[in-house]
C-alpha cells in the first residue's frame, strides 16, 4: 500500500490509499478544524498518540486503512507521503505548530511512524536528516503542498488529486529525497555543456550547504546524459527556461495562509526561485531521460570523481533513471 495525504486548503485535507490488491484505490476528504490529537505518557514511560476529538469523516478516513490491515494480514505500507503547509520560513523542513490543523492530521494518521522532533508546541520534520542513513523502515515523508503540486505536474500529471500525487510519490521516494536536498543542483548551462561535448559518462557536483544548526550538510548531485538529450541539445535551454517560468508561477500562485513580514516575503521569493530551478532540472531530466541522482555527502562512499562510473551508488537516490541505451 502507498498512502497519501494532501492539504487542500487551510482546513481541508484528503487521504488516499493506492494498492496492488482490490480495492486498488480508496479516497476520503475531511475537515480538520475540530480534530484534536495529542501525545500522552504510557505506564511504561513511553508515549502514545491519542485522539481527543475526532469527527466522523476523519474517523472514516482512518478506518479505511485500519480495516484494510485487519482484513488483509499480509498488507503492508511501502511508502507514505504528506503534503502540508509549514510554519517554518524554509520549505526544506516542516514545522507544525500544535495550533495548526496539519499537526493534528499528522498525529491522527501516525499509524505509520512519524519521524521528527516533538516539542511542547508542535513537531519539526526534517527530510534531509532521514536521507543520511537511507532508513529501511517506512515512515511518513512530509513536503510542502506547493512543491507537491508542481512535482506532480512533471512526474504524475494524470493524478486526479493532490493526495493521489502523494501516493504516487510514496512509491518514488527518491524524488522526495531530491526535493529535500540542500544546496543547488546542476545548472542548465552545465547540462548544455555536457551535451555539446557529447559526454555520456556521469558528472557530479558538490553543493555546499549548512543545516538549520549551522553544521555542514553538503549535498551531491549527479547526472548522466542520454543519447536523446545529446541529439536534442539545442532544445535543452528553451525547455529549461519554460519549465522554470511555469513552476515559479505555480509556486507563487499557491495561497499563503499566514501573514508574512517584508523580510519573510523576500525569503519566500528566493525560495520560489530556488525550487523553480530544482523543479525545472527535474523536468528537463524527466523529459530527456537524463539520469539524475542525489545524496547527502555524508552518506556517500568512496572518493567523489567528476567523471567516473565505478563509484558505489548504493546510498544515492535515483531521481530519474538513466535511459536504457546508456549504462552508469
Amino acid at each position: 500500500m502507498r498512502l497519501g495525504i494532501c492539504q487542500e486548503s487551510l482546513d481541508r485535507f484528503a487521504f488516499t490509499i493506492h494498492a496492488d490488491r482490490e480495492p486498488v484505490h480508496a479516497y476520503a476528504e475531511f475537515a480538520a478544524g475540530d480534530l484534536r490529537a495529542s501525545w500522552a505518557k504510557k505506564d511504561d514511560g513511553g508515549m502514545e498518540q491519542r485522539l481527543v476529538a475526532v469527527s466522523a469523516p476523519v474517523e472514516e478516513a482512518r478506518r479505511m486503512f485500519l480495516d484494510r490491515v485487519h482484513n488483509d494480514p499480509g498488507a503492508s505500507v511501502e511508502g507514505a507521503v504528506m503534503a502540508l503547509d509549514t510554519a517554518s520560513d524554509s520549505w526544506l523542513y516542516t514545522r507544525l505548530r500544535n495550533d495548526m490543523p496539519g499537526y493534528h492530521v499528522a498525529l491522527a494518521f501516525a499509524f505509520v511512524p512519524m519521524v521528527g522532533s516533538f516539542r511542547d508546541d508542535g513537531l519539526i520534520h526534517i527530510p534531509f536528516e532521514m536521507m543520511a542513513d537511507k532508513r529501511k523502515s517506512v515512515s511518513w515523508r512530509i513536503l510542502h503542498h506547493a512543491i507537491l503540486r508542481q512535482t506532480a505536474a512533471i512526474v504524475c500529471p494524470q493524478a486526479p488529486t493532490g493526495a493521489d500525487a502523494c501516493a504516487f510519490l510514496a512509491n518514488r521516494t527518491d524524488i522526495v529525497d531530491y526535493l529535500g536536498g540542500l544546496g543547488d543542483t546542476f545548472s542548465c548551462a552545465d547540462i548544455e555543456e555536457l551535451a555539446r561535448r557529447g559526454q555520456t559518462s556521469p558528472s557530479t557536483v558538490i553543493a555546499m550547504a549548512n543545516g538549520p544548526d549551522g553544521k555542514d550538510c553538503s549535498w551531491l548531485y549527479r547526472v548522466a546524459l542520454s543519447q536523446r538529450s545529446i541529439a536534442n541539445k539545442d532544445l535543452l535551454g528553451v525547455t529549461y527556461a519554460r519549465a522554470k517560468a511555469r513552476h515559479a508561477s505555480g509556486l507563487r500562485n499557491r495561497p499563503i495562509w499566514r501573514p508574512l513580514t517584508a523580510e519573510q516575503l523576500a525569503f519566500h521569493e528566493e525560495q520560489i526561485n530556488r525550487f523553480a530551478h530544482h523543479l525545472a532540472i527535474l523536468q528537463l531530466c524527466w523529459e530527456f531521460r537524463i539520469g539524475l541522482w542525489s545524496c547527502p555527502m555524508s552518506a556517500s562512499s568512496g572518493m567523489i570523481r567528476a567523471h567516473s562510473d565505478d563509484e558505489d551508488l548504493s546510498n544515492w537516490s535515483v531521481v530519474v533513471p538513466l535511459e536504457s541505451n546508456n549504462r552508469l
